[in-house]
């Protein structure tokens, strides 16, 4: 049986927690230890519509799932690392997971609470704030498709400071994605990206990327395939009133299929590459 939130609620994950405990406290006697025990409570609550907070301790963690198919009546989960030192996310630490990213939201995430449609939220579906997401290769040798993933309707938002990096190259996998309908966003953040990449940050699939306000800091990346900033079928990528710097070994940007990467006029020259971008114009490519 599920129980019933009666209020907004708020769990926290420490190292020094336990997965048998309450999670409500922000004690070793009261906290979690990992994700997947709060992935077991929200799928064990009906929150009627209420908030879901996440406070997430100093330390080293396992991959953050949402599922929304799980997530009965939650309106809105939001996940917020420590302000002072590193809450690092990384996708090797539960070999059981079915999936590789360091964060995956399948959607919809964004719907009315009605019968039928589980999760609901009056603006974005995840929220997120002072995470590092680490990425490393699986030890079954397989790769992620990206580290931060929105797929299926799923809203994904970043706030605060956060930083993608490796531990060693992935020519296969992208920083992070929105496909399939889904939306990631980032507003007056400060987002730090290192490392070898197959695409940077993508919008794939009738899918949209948000970034508006945001210190970004590309520190030595390699992009090995696409673009630093890419969008395709039938996509956008939306990016305006931002500080950029730093430096890619690669192309600046690529749109193809009916997508749009927009930058309020902000030039070629806006995102940092050896190569230059590419807008197909032939299959519906623009930059502007």
């Amino acid at each position: 049986l599920r129980s019933t939130a009666r209020a907004d609620v708020t769990l926290y994950v420490r190292q020094d927690g336990d997965d048998r405990n309450c999670g409500l406290c922000d004690t070793p006697e009261g906290a979690f230890a990992s994700w997947r025990a709060v992935e077991d409570f929200i799928n064990s609550t009906d929150f009627r519509g209420h908030l879901l907070t996440v406070n997430i301790g100093p330390g080293r963690f396992g991959n953050i799932w949402i599922n929304a198919g799980k997530c009965v009546g939650l309106g809105r989960l939001e996940v917020v690392g420590s302000p002072d030192m590193e809450t690092v996310i990384t996708n090797v630490l539960d070999p059981e997971r079915m999936y590789k990213e360091c964060v995956l939201a399948v959607g919809p995430l964004n719907s009315e609470l009605v019968p039928g449609t589980p999760f609901h939220s009056e603006s974005s579906g995840l929220i997120m704030s002072n995470l590092v997401f680490e990425h490393a290769p699986n030890p079954d040798g397989s790769q992620a498709y990206a580290v931060v993933h929105a797929n299926g309707g799923a809203n994904v938002m970043l706030f605060g400071s956060h930083e993608i990096r490796q531990t060693a190259p992935s020519e296969s996998t992208i920083m992070m994605a929105s496909s399939s309908g889904a939306g990631l966003a980032a507003s007056e953040a400060r987002l730090g990206f290192s490392g070898t990449w197959r695409y940077g940050i993508l919008a794939d699939y009738m899918s949209r990327v948000n970034i508006q306000g945001c210190s970004c800091n590309f520190q030595a990346v390699r992009i090995v395939k696409g673009g630093l900033v890419q969008a395709a079928r039938n996509s956008m990528s939306n990016w305006q009133q931002n500080t950029i710097g730093g430096s890619n070994t690669g192309m600046r940007y690529y749109t193809r299929a009916g997508s749009i990467i927009y930058v309020q006029g902000a030039g070629k020259n806006y995102f940092p590459g050896t190569v230059a971008g590419v807008a197909e114009s032939a299959s519906g490519g623009f930059y502007a």
